[in-house]
């Protein structure tokens, strides 16, 4: 599920390597999460994407540093960080590839 830009440009920049604004609309959203998916090579994965109304984000507290994993219309699993820092991102990449091969097998 992508809800919003954490470090957009326009609201809370951490650096000039970040250029993304905020996505105003739910179809820009909808690009940056597409681009979003590129740059982690997982492009081939569906994603969902919260509306610029952000119904998903306050209803689960997304922001910032939370990735949902859906099956259906269920949450199968959360990543979130521990103790204050990051995450990397490559452990969920790494994460989502064991569950989809999992999923495979069961089918």
């Amino acid at each position: 599920m992508y809800t919003a830009e954490a470090h957009a440009a326009d609201e809370w920049p951490v650096g000039p390597h970040i250029q993304q604004l905020q996505p105003k609309t739910t179809e820009e959203r909808c690009g940056v999460a597409r681009r979003r998916l590129g740059e982690l090579g997982v492009s081939d994965i569906p994603v969902l994407v919260d509306t610029a109304k952000e119904s998903f984000s306050r209803a689960y507290a997304s922001w910032p540093l939370r990735w949902f994993f859906l099956d259906g219309h269920t949450i199968t699993a959360v990543a979130q960080p521990q103790g204050g820092g990051g995450y990397d991102v490559k452990e969920i990449v790494s994460g989502l590839a064991a569950r989809r091969l999992a999923a495979r097998q069961r089918a």
